[in-house]
């Protein structure tokens, strides 16, 4: 190697460390010799997109004055932006000739505008919007950014985006504006939210502190379930116990289709029986614990199914001798006609179809 390409070779390297130890006028004083900015560190990223990598969106100005290429911007990095919230490297990038309608290939063909919709962010949205963003454009799953504004309950957005979308896409928007509303009031509520992640992970103290602090113990959560519901769905029953005590309705559970806490444990049962259940679950307890408690036995999903026939499917004898002397409808059938019986037979439960049967179940 030449002496001559020793010293680029050199320059491009002490380049890279002046960008990476943010020194400005180290910078500038490189950029007075010969050097190739198109090189790359091992990442294989070069000066520029080193950079804009790090926040130092001074020195990126520095290079892209001093000849660096900006087609090295990619979707990734605009994303990454993005979903950081940094307007100003955002702000950077479209100034730098970056194409707002670019799709980010990897994530179901989205543009910048439906991710910046999604996250909530109005400023940005409107820098892309005011610098030629599809306000029309539709991804792979028919995301646009009204629908990712509605969804999220981003009520500043939707406003700013209506009339500028189609009435088309305007329509099927409006459809989920209400509920995305109330998913952006449960998930902006701090109480609610630490509420339900406590009951989640098996936090006791968390729960009673939430308690303490009045947050309303049946209220749903942005996934539309209860706090009640999440510790039975993992068989915490110290957390059930907990809720129980406190008053709360036994009866809620999943909003969207009804399904009970009662529910949700009696399917659970088949995790505990093969022993995949997370370690301290107790989904026969919290059973017992629940009918105690006065949980409705013959409650009813919008599928019209109920906790004997989960029992059922899930195997656990167990469950269905608790459910069968609580009262449950052994005869009961959901919206395919099928019964405990049935499920049981299907699932090939024996034991529980020999149960059933003992139990005066019917047979067609």
């Amino acid at each position: 190697m030449s002496p001559t390409n020793d010293k680029k070779s050199s320059g491009v390297t002490d380049l890279f460390k002046a960008i990476e130890n943010a020194e400005l006028m180290a910078v500038r004083e490189l950029l007075e010799n010969e050097i190739n900015l198109e090189q790359t560190d091992d990442s294989g990223r070069t000066p520029l997109l080193l950079a804009v990598d790090l926040d130092n969106l001074e020195i990126a100005k520095v290079l892209l004055n001093a000849g660096a290429d900006s087609s090295c911007f990619n979707e990734h990095l605009m994303e990454n932006a993005i979903y950081r919230r940094k307007l100003d490297i955002v702000s950077f990038l479209i100034d730098a000739g970056f194409n707002v309608n670019l799709r980010f290939q990897e994530n179901e063909d989205r543009t910048a505008l439906m991710e910046a919709a999604k996250i909530g962010d109005i400023n940005m949205v409107k820098k892309l919007v005011e610098h030629g963003a599809d306000v029309n454009a539709v991804s792979r799953k028919n995301h646009f950014a009204l629908m990712n504004a509605a969804c999220q309950g981003w009520q500043e957005i939707y406003d700013y985006l209506a009339p500028l979308t189609s009435e088309k896409l305007r329509y099927w928007a409006k459809k989920e504006l209400t509920s995305g509303l109330i998913y952006r009031k449960r998930k902006d509520d701090k109480l609610l939210s630490n509420f339900i992640t406590a009951s989640a992970i098996r936090d006791i103290e968390g729960v009673l502190a939430a308690i303490k602090d009045g947050v309303n113990i049946n209220a749903f959560g942005e996934d539309e379930t209860t706090a009640l519901f999440i510790a039975a769905n993992w068989g915490y029953l110290s957390i059930v116990r907990a809720l129980i005590e406190a008053g709360v309705n036994v009866n809620l559970g999943k909003e969207d289709n009804r399904e009970t806490p009662l529910m949700i444990a009696a399917a659970r049962t088949a995790l505990q029986k093969h022993k995949l259940d997370v370690d301290g679950s107790d989904y026969i307890e919290v059973i017992k614990l629940l009918i105690k408690a006065g949980a409705n036995v013959n409650a009813k999903t919008d599928e019209v199914w109920t906790a004997l026939m989960a029992a059922a499917n899930s195997g656990s004898v167990e469950a269905v001798k608790l459910l069968l002397e609580a009262g449950a409808n052994i005869n009961h059938r959901d919206c395919n006609k099928d019964t405990a019986l049935s499920r049981a037979k299907e699932a090939g439960h024996l034991n529980i179809v020999k149960l059933l049967r003992e139990a005066r179940a019917r047979k067609g």
